[in-house]
Order: C-alpha cells, then sequence, then structure tokens
C-alpha cells in the first residue's frame, strides 16, 4: 500500500533543509575551500553537481501542453532560461525589490542578477529552510555589489518586513514553491502588495489543471488534481488570485497552463499578476 503523503513542515524541513540544500550548502563551501571567489563560477559549480550531467539522451518534455521528445540538456537549459528570461522581462528601469518566495539556495535570485537584472535593486530570499538561507547569503558574500539576503519565511505565517523600506516596484515570484503548500493562505499573496506602490507577481507552479477550465482548453499534457492530491501538492493558488482579484486587490494579466516541463508531473504553468 502507498503511503499516504502529508506534505507538511517536517516534509519541507527533512527534504530540503535536511537532505537536498545541506548538499549544496557543502559544494559552496568546497568551492570557496578551493579559493573560488567569482560568483558565477561557484553557481556553475553547484548546477553541474546537481543536473545530473544531463547529456545527449532524449527525454519527454512537455511544451504549451503538448508533449516532445528533445535532448536531456536542451531540456534543463530550456527550463532554467524560460524561467531565467520570464522574470526578466518583468523587471523595469523602477523595480528596487525582488522578492522569490520559496527561493531555496537562491538560484533564480543570482540568475536574474547575472543575466542584469537592476542593479541597485534589493534582492531577498524568503525561505523556509536554514541551510537554503545560508547557501543564498553565502553566494552574495562573493559580490559586494549585489544586496541580497536569506530571510526566514513561513507560507503559513507571511511576514515581509525584512525588506524593510517600501519600493517603487516589487517583483515578486514563485518558482516550484507554492507546490509544497497543500492550502495556500491567502494572506502569503496579499500581504505582498504592501512591498512596494507597485507590485508584480509571477507564479511558474505546475498548477494546470487548476484554470485550464477558465480558459476553456481541454486537457492535454501537464499537471493533474489527481497527481497533485495524491502527492498533496497545492490546490489552490489559482483560487486565491481570483480571491484577490474579485476583491480589487490584483488584476491576473496573464495565465498559460502546461508552459514547459520534464514530464508532466513536474510541468510549470506560467501565472501573473499586478497590484491594483
Amino acid at each position: 500500500m502507498t503511503e499516504t503523503i502529508i506534505r507538511d513542515l517536517k516534509w519541507i524541513e527533512r527534504e530540503y533543509n535536511d537532505e537536498k540544500f545541506a548538499l549544496i550548502s557543502d559544494v559552496i563551501e568546497s568551492a570557496i575551500d578551493k579559493h573560488e571567489t567569482d560568483l558565477s563560477r561557484v553557481i556553475w559549480q553547484v548546477i553541474r553537481d546537481f543536473r545530473n550531467h544531463a547529456g545527449p539522451e532524449m527525454m519527454p518534455t512537455i511544451y504549451d501542453g503538448k508533449e516532445v521528445q528533445v535532448p536531456r540538456i536542451a531540456m534543463w537549459e530550456a527550463y532554467h532560461g524560460s524561467v531565467s528570461e520570464i522574470l526578466m522581462a518583468a523587471t523595469t528601469d523602477e523595480t528596487d525589490i525582488i522578492a522569490e518566495l520559496g527561493s531555496g539556495w537562491g538560484l533564480y535570485l543570482f540568475q536574474l542578477w547575472l543575466r542584469g537584472a537592476p542593479k541597485d535593486a534589493r534582492y531577498f530570499g524568503f525561505e523556509y529552510t536554514k541551510n537554503g538561507r545560508t547557501a543564498t547569503n553565502r553566494l552574495g558574500e562573493l559580490d559586494p555589489k549585489l544586496r541580497i539576503k536569506g530571510v526566514p519565511y513561513d507560507f503559513y505565517q507571511p511576514d515581509y518586513s525584512a525588506a524593510g523600506s517600501k519600493g517603487c516596484h516589487a517583483l515578486v515570484y514563485t518558482c516550484t514553491a507554492i507546490e509544497q503548500i497543500p492550502q495556500l493562505p491567502v494572506e502569503a499573496i496579499a500581504k505582498t502588495l504592501e512591498l512596494a506602490d507597485k507590485v508584480t507577481g509571477i507564479h511558474l507552479e505546475p498548477v494546470g489543471w487548476q484554470f485550464r477550465h477558465h480558459l476553456q482548453r481541454k486537457s492535454l499534457a501537464g499537471s493533474s488534481s489527481a497527481y497533485a492530491e495524491k502527492n498533496d501538492y497545492n490546490r489552490n493558488l489559482w483560487q486565491v488570485l481570483e480571491q484577490l482579484q474579485t476583491q480589487g486587490l490584483i488584476k491576473i494579466e496573464e495565465s498559460k497552463p502546461d508552459l514547459l516541463g520534464s514530464g508532466q508531473t513536474n510541468c510549470l504553468s506560467y501565472l501573473k499578476w499586478t497590484k491594483i
């Protein structure tokens, strides 16, 4: 009999803090011990260590709700490159706060910085795990021009006060983080509206099944309610955004289900909203 999954904070602590991010912290420290001082070089050592030596072998990939076969290394580059460029496109000359919720070790925050996101912005990795925050802060020390901070964070008790003074424009985003929260509290998104006068929110999460009906789109290859239920993944992100829109707090600007993923169980959908 398959064990019932309960994706609670104890689960997150074990899978991410104790297992995945502890190993990443070790790779970072090993690189620094070998006198690596360049941020990009250290990050790429981490990436190479954890992408399982992706090569030219073919693998099933979801793109725009359709399954195609591409080389594994092409899928890996397309996945991370697409996420970074989607986030880059949401920044403006006014962006002075960039905040990732459930930031892990900070990969996309660093990708944004290295790809030319606003250099004077304040970067925040709101992250539950200690090892994730430690890795973010340790990497941040390698580039004194980058103002980045790993901040203790809990989706169930959201607190953004560590961001300090209110910004002009904040980019707030998640990438496969809300998936870990079975029922997302409305406050986790609503409170981000206090970060700046203008706020853009982006969610890259495997939740296409939650809003395909809204687009009158037939079910294609991609995420499913059955998989979310079985693995205790998020089931209400779209509902939360709709509620905030109904309250006149945000406007949902774009919604694209099943955009890109390495198989149906890890297929990102794209949601973008703005503060009203």
